[in-house]
């Protein structure tokens, strides 16, 4: 882990180096810092698979972050250098997670790169690496297509490693009506496999935001109240658990909840989620919050 640490510290020096040598903008050098604040809550009544739930959670939340980071990336940036700090807590355990992206434009629609992650599990205890390989198209104005591959090792005290790999992929519309209120269809496809286990979710969602802007003492800041409604639904629920039992939230409708505040090169973003598995009782709720500063 320290030698993680220093590794992604010293690629963020040499980085702010180069770009102190240009003078250029504030918030626009491309060099960012965030972090991730969560805590998950989950109703479910098959405890066996709390282990292997866990590595799902895990991947999974590394995958939404890089998501969110490249969701709001500003593609004037020609470089962007993101060094992301991340505490995922459940019921079941802490995670402390420490992400590296690097991305590059390589014309006005497209954006790739990769991200590179450490999960230390501290209650399991294990650890987690893993890398995504991801491109970001973008019309500039309504449309978005996001995909990254990913590939990892996850590794228990005491226990062999197993390796996983999957593929991510997002695509949305935007449609702004009179009042300046923005419609947000969009559809998500995911594939992981870890070890035998493997795992194919759709997700379809429809969100509403509205951007709020003012001037607060010279300052620019933007409020854009965001609420998504959606179902997913997993088609290999018989082979993400195997001998486990099948996955009790195959089918699921949720709620989810965002409040991105915006002042100037700062941001924040409070968020909460609710999702009830349709074939049981089961249900889950969320809360975290989001910071991000660029330099």
């Amino acid at each position: 882990m320290k030698k993680l640490v220093t590794l992604v510290f010293a690629i963020t020096s040499l980085t702010s180096l180069s770009i102190n040598k240009v003078k250029e903008e504030h918030g626009m050098t491309g060099l960012e810092i965030s972090s991730f604040i969560s805590y998950k809550d989950l109703k479910n009544n098959n405890l066996e698979q709390s282990n292997l739930r866990n590595k799902y959670f895990v991947i999974d939340s590394i995958n939404k972050n890089l998501y969110k980071k490249l969701k709001i990336d500003n593609s004037d940036k020609e470089y962007v250098y993101n060094l992301s700090l991340n505490r995922l807590m459940d019921e079941r355990d802490t995670i402390y997670n420490y992400d590296f992206m690097l991305g590059m434009n390589i014309d006005e629609f497209w954006r790739v790169g990769i991200n590179v992650s450490y999960a230390d599990l501290r209650n399991t205890p294990g650890d987690l690496f893993q890398g995504n390989l991801f491109s970001k198209w973008s019309n500039g104005e309504d449309t978005t297509f996001i995909s990254s591959i990913y590939g990892g090792t996850y590794k228990e005290k005491e226990q062999s490693s197993e390796n996983y790999f999957g593929i991510t992929n997002k695509f949305e519309k935007e449609y702004l009506d009179f009042d300046e209120v923005t419609y947000i269809p969009y559809v998500q496809f995911n594939y992981g496999s870890i070890e035998k286990n493997k795992s194919l979710y759709t997700e379809l969602g429809f969100g509403i935001e509205k951007i709020i802007y003012e001037e607060w003492s010279n300052y620019d800041k933007f409020i854009t109240p965001k609420i998504t409604f959606g179902a997913g639904h997993e088609f290999l629920d018989g082979d993400k658990y195997k001998d486990l039992g099948k996955d009790e939230f195959a089918t699921q409708i949720f709620t989810r909840v965002e409040i991105p505040i915006k002042i100037n090169t700062f941001e924040v973003s409070p968020v909460s989620s609710f999702s009830k598995s349709i074939v049981n009782s089961n249900f889950e709720t969320s809360v975290g919050i989001n910071f991000k500063y660029s330099f």
